[in-house]
């Protein structure tokens, strides 16, 4: 169960369809820095030119999003790609196929989920945003969860049934949208503490918004569990890809991007 009691589910849109995606040829390089951000994905090919030796140059587009604290590809370990904060298996993770290579496969078995240390760079007051790409077996489960079962003292991203949900502190949100199993989808929320904006996107559209006031996300000292509570419940079965945090809430058109990069950028 989450930290808090979940929102009605009203308000829900059709089943969101998600995205086929093969496996791909490699990652997209980890940010470099903080000095600035990535725009909205647009239309049509912007490819550069040709340089000296008549190579493309790359897209503009496919330059990493900033602020990236952890980033967890699944290609058949948990190391974070950008920084230090890796995972271990809990004793029942095993890795299939994902969006990019490969995902981390879970079963719902006991151990069934990737755990993370805690550390100081996980402990976001600020903000945050959280993506991540799921392919559910069965609806429900925890995403992203760094708060002790029924308290209020973090954040969570998970499936409430088909509704993606976000909890920071004692607040929830349920998207508006619902996601159906059995197929790739690309899910993400974000916190601003200084206006107390939450938002879900769904495959990088939009998919409601709450506003409980500016405030803090509580902290804990408690490690981040990828596809379980902290005490080893609400378990997600199914595969998930590309789990990620940032410590800023991201722009709708940077969301739109991190989508859009999925199956445009290697």
């Amino acid at each position: 169960m989450a930290g808090s009691s979940g929102s009605g589910m009203g308000g829900m849109g059709g089943m969101t369809g998600g995205m086929g995606m093969g496996g791909a040829a490699g990652h997209l390089p980890p940010p470099t820095g903080t000095a600035g951000t990535t725009g909205a994905a647009g239309s049509g090919d912007m490819g550069g030119a040709g340089g000296a030796g008549g190579a493309p140059m790359p897209d503009p587009r496919c330059a990493p999003v900033d602020n990236t604290v952890s980033w967890w590809h699944a290609d058949g370990d948990y190391d974070d790609a950008v920084g230090s904060n890796d995972g271990l298996t809990a004793g029942a993770v095993s890795f299939t196929a994902g969006v990019d290579q490969q995902a981390f496969s879970l079963n719902g078995n006991l151990g069934s989920f990737v755990e993370v240390p805690n550390d100081a760079s996980l402990q976001m007051s600020a903000g945050l945003t959280i993506d991540a790409w799921i392919n559910q077996d069965t609806l429900g489960g925890r995403i992203v969860d760094k708060i002790t079962a029924f308290s209020n003292d973090g954040y969570i991203l998970d499936m409430f049934g088909a509704n993606v949900r976000l909890i920071i502190g004692g607040n929830d949100m349920t998207s508006a949208d619902r996601v159906g199993n059995g197929i790739w989808t690309h899910v993400a929320a974000t916190y601003n503490a200084a206006d107390g904006q939450m938002a879900i996107y769904i495959n990088g559209a939009p998919s409601g918004t709450k506003n409980i006031g500016p405030g803090a996300i509580p902290s804990n000292a408690l490690p981040l569990r990828i596809g379980a509570d902290s005490e080893g419940g609400s378990l997600f079965i199914g595969s998930m890809d590309e789990p990620r945090i940032f410590n800023r809430a991201l722009s709708a058109s940077e969301i739109a991007t991190l989508f859009w990069q999925s199956s445009n950028c290697q």
